[in-house]
C-alpha cells in the first residue's frame, strides 16, 4: 500500500508540473464551458517571460479569428513579450445589445478561460483585453461587469451598446481603457445610433450604440479621469490621427481616446508613402498604453490587406 501511495504521489507531481509548463502551442485549443466545446489560439513568444502578460483578442461579428491574427497584432505582442490568445464566438460575441440576447455563455466562457490560462501559462496574472466591433462590445461589457479580472482593456471601431447605458456608470474599480474610432465609420457610426445590418445571412444583428464622444465620456467618468488631455498628432503631414490621452485621478485610471480621420471599419494600419505619410499601426499604441513605453513604429516591409473587423 505504501509504495501503491509513493507512486500515486509521484505521477500527482509529474501531473502538476506538466499542467504548470507554459505552453508555445500555436492553433487551436480547446475548453469544455458549461458542457459546450469553446475554441481559442495561443501564440507565445519564444522568449517570453513566466509569466508573461496575456493579451485576449476578440473578433468582430463574423466569427473570423483568421482576420483578426493577420492584423500584425501577434507581431506586435511578439516584440512586447506578450503572449496573445484568440478566444471564439461563431456566431458573435453576446455584448449587451438586446439583439444579441442576455445569456452569460459568453462571459463564462472568459472566466473558466482566464482560469485554465493561469495554468497552462506559468501562472499568469496580469490580462488584458482588445476587441474590434462586435468584440470591441464586447470588451465594454468586460470592463462594465468584470473589471477586477483585466489589467486593462482596448477597443477599436466599437461604441458601448446603447441598452448598457442607464444614467450614471455603475461603480466599480476603474480599469486602463483605450478607445479608437474612425471618423467616416459606416457600421459604427461617429455619432451613434442605428447599426446597419448585416448585407449577408449571419452576418450582424443590428441595433443602436451611444456616439463615440458618449463613450469617451462613459469612461472618463467611470475613470474618474481629469478632463484636460495631452494630445499628439500620428500619421503624417496632415496628422489624420489623433491621440489624446486622459491622466487618472489618484484613485482612478487612465483613459486614451484615438480618432483617425477619413478611416472606416477596418484595422487602422498602413504603410508610409512619398506624400508625407507615416507608416502607422495601431497595434503599436496599443501596447505603448498597455507598457506605458513610448511608441516604436516599424516600417511596415509590403502594403497590407486592409483587414475588415466583421459586422456587428
Amino acid at each position: 500500500m505504501g509504495f501503491e501511495l509513493l507512486v500515486l504521489l509521484l505521477l500527482a507531481a509529474v501531473l502538476l508540473i506538466w499542467l504548470r509548463k507554459p505552453t508555445s502551442a500555436a492553433g487551436r485549443q480547446r475548453i469544455q464551458v458549461n458542457g459546450a466545446q469553446r475554441n481559442y489560439w495561443v501564440h507565445r513568444p519564444h522568449a517570453a517571460a513566466s509569466p508573461a502578460p496575456v493579451l485576449l483578442c476578440f473578433h468582430g461579428g463574423g466569427g473570423r479569428v483568421e482576420r483578426l491574427r493577420r492584423s500584425g497584432i501577434v507581431e506586435a505582442a511578439q516584440r512586447n513579450g506578450f503572449v496573445v490568445v484568440f478566444p471564439e464566438a461563431p456566431g458573435g460575441w453576446i455584448d449587451a445589445r438586446p439583439e444579441r440576447g442576455t445569456s452569460r455563455r459568453d462571459l463564462d466562457f472568459i472566466e473558466a478561460l482566464l482560469d485554465r490560462l493561469r495554468i497552462t501559462q506559468g501562472g499568469a496574472n496580469r490580462f488584458y483585453a482588445l476587441g474590434v466591433s462586435n468584440g470591441g462590445m464586447f470588451v465594454h461589457r468586460l470592463g462594465m461587469e468584470q473589471p477586477e479580472r483585466f489589467a486593462g482593456f482596448a477597443t477599436i471601431n466599437a461604441s458601448i451598446p446603447a441598452a448598457a447605458v442607464r444614467g450614471l456608470p455603475p461603480p466599480g474599480p476603474p480599469v486602463p481603457i483605450m478607445l479608437v474610432f474612425g471618423r467616416d465609420d459606416h457600421l459604427m457610426p461617429w455619432a451613434g445610433g442605428r447599426i446597419p445590418m448585416g448585407r449577408r445571412p449571419g452576418m450582424g444583428v443590428g441595433g443602436f450604440v451611444i456616439s463615440a464622444e458618449e463613450t469617451l465620456q462613459y469612461w472618463l467618468r467611470r475613470n474618474r479621469a481629469q478632463g484636460e488631455p495631452t494630445t499628439r498628432r500620428m500619421g503624417g503631414e496632415h496628422g489624420p490621427v489623433e491621440v489624446r490621452d486622459y491622466a487618472a485621478a489618484p484613485t482612478g485610471a487612465p483613459v486614451r481616446f484615438v480618432n483617425i480621420a477619413g478611416w472606416g471599419h477596418q484595422w487602422p494600419r498602413w504603410r508610409g508613402d512619398a506624400d508625407g505619410n507615416e507608416a502607422f499601426d495601431i497595434s503599436d499604441v496599443v501596447f505603448e498604453f498597455f507598457t506605458r513605453r513610448p511608441t516604436v513604429r516599424p516600417i511596415l516591409e509590403a502594403e497590407p490587406a486592409r483587414v475588415r473587423l466583421g459586422e456587428g
